[in-house]
């Protein structure tokens, strides 16, 4: 199962999709254009997924902040969802979920083809 997502956000972001060609570029600057839009990126695991977590539900192909009504009212959409450890989103970066760094968007966008990744925790 994959574990990078990649979606259209009308927010600023580090990362852009350049529809005529079907490429991604990551920069801090970029000539803008119609063609050239805004999107986040989202890293997931399979770790239990605890109340105010976001999450990515592959169904929805959607981004959701976890309540503890959906526990009791929508387990299911539970259980066709991963917890998000790692974005770009501004918001969820503001919210605690751990930023992805500069260094890992230079290398993915110069390896659109890659699916899923491996993390490893480091205790600091």
């Amino acid at each position: 199962m994959n574990n990078i997502h990649v979606l259209p956000t009308d927010q600023p972001s580090k990362v852009w999709l350049y529809k005529n060609f079907n490429e991604l570029l990551s920069g801090l600057t970029v000539d803008k254009s119609r063609d050239i839009h805004t999107q986040n990126i989202y890293i997931t695991s399979d770790e239990e997924i605890d109340e105010d977590n976001y999450r990515f539900d592959y169904y929805a192909n959607t981004v959701y902040k976890t309540n503890r009504g959906d526990f009791e009212d929508y387990p299911e959409h539970l259980k066709t969802s991963n917890k998000i450890i790692l974005t770009t989103d501004q918001d969820l970066i503001k919210d605690g979920v751990q930023a992805i760094d500069d260094e890992f968007l230079e290398w993915f966008v110069q390896h659109p083809s890659c699916e899923f990744i491996e993390v490893y925790y480091h205790k600091s």
